[in-house]
């Protein structure tokens, strides 16, 4: 019905993942789907996609990577992580256009669009190429020009292992550890046998 009442401009609808994009292919112009699964598994997607609607366009209208980073959180990354993700992504293309999901941070998202837990909200409101305070992260230099992509230095696994979740982690275990000690000794302290 859509190109009823406009027939000049290329119709289609952001599906959320590649394997429902061939739905309806043949009222569209443009096949479009938004990704976000591991990078590892683009390709076999993309392929399947291409088998399945031919010579059809092809359009990914949502992709990204959030920086939310968060004790509770171990799939947050840093802008580093964000970097790389965009890099490897770029050298995957092909002839995919692309579009990154989002320009800019967000103060907040509503828990209409995202659900009220704080694990599904928060990393939504850090998908930006650009901060809250208007500063761009370094994946945005992606979007410059094709021909001059930076490389991207790799995060050491220093910088790994201080991603807050693992501090985190690691601050609980020895906490643990240390109230056992306490009590060990405490114990064998009253109790000497």
């Amino acid at each position: 019905r859509a190109r009823q009442y406009d027939p000049n401009h290329p119709i289609t609808i952001g599906w959320s993942h590649p394997r429902h994009a061939h739905l309806l292919s043949e009222e569209l112009d443009v096949v479009s789907f938004h990704y976000y699964d591991p990078l590892d598994a683009f390709s076999e997607h993309i392929n399947s996609l291409k088998k399945k609607v031919g010579n059809q366009p092809l359009l990914m209208s949502e992709f990204g990577w959030s920086t939310h980073r968060s004790k509770f959180y171990p799939g947050g990354t840093t802008e580093r992580g964000q970097a790389e993700y965009y890099s490897k992504m770029s050298s995957m293309l092909g002839d995919v256009s692309a579009m990154a999901w989002c320009w800019t941070d967000y103060e907040d998202v509503p828990s209409k669009v995202a659900g009220a837990l704080p694990w599904r909200k928060n990393p939504q409101m850090s998908f930006g190429l650009v901060d809250t305070e208007g500063q761009a992260k370094r994946a945005l230099s992606y979007y410059t020009s094709a021909d001059e992509l930076p490389e991207v230095e790799k995060a050491s696994i220093f910088e790994q292992l201080l991603h807050p979740f693992y501090v985190t982690i690691f601050v609980v275990i020895l906490l643990v550890f240390i109230a056992v000690a306490i009590w060990v000794f405490f114990r064998k302290k009253l109790n000497p046998q």
